[in-house]
């Protein structure tokens, strides 16, 4: 259960003595970049029609360019954001995705990685996980 501190001369060492190291393999990686951007701090009046956990209606011109975003609530709880996770990528696609999360002062708008496709199932799914 213990992590042991390894040298990269040593783990290269391993891989070789393994037959698992070339030193002409040429490897690519992409880190997965997620934004986020601060929102401006909540004002009632203005998203007095939306409730928390509210999922706005995409407009067939928009729903390629435009976010889909999910108004996550103060307090939804870790298992519940697990089980959103598992629900979004059940249902991969093109649309964008952003959670909205609440702060203290402000809120938090996260784009994830990955987009999604838009089905009435997968929206009643999203509304029952965050009500």
């Amino acid at each position: 259960d213990t992590a042991k501190a390894i040298s990269l001369e040593s783990m290269v060492a391993n891989a070789k003595s393994a037959g698992f190291y070339d030193a002409k393999e040429k490897v690519v990686r992409r880190q997965k970049v997620l934004e986020a951007d601060i929102a401006p701090p909540f004002d009632p009046a203005e998203e007095i029609h939306d409730a928390p956990g509210a999922i706005p209606s995409p407009s067939a011109s928009d729903w390629k360019d435009e976010p889909y975003i999910i108004d996550i609530p103060p307090n939804l709880d870790k298992e519940r954001l697990t089980l959103l996770n598992t629900l979004l990528l059940r249902h991969p696609g093109e649309r964008k995705v952003e959670l909205k999360i609440p702060g203290r002062s402000a809120s938090r708008r996260m784009r994830l990685g990955f987009g999604i496709t838009l089905t009435a199932d997968l929206e009643d799914g999203i509304r029952s996980l965050l009500t």
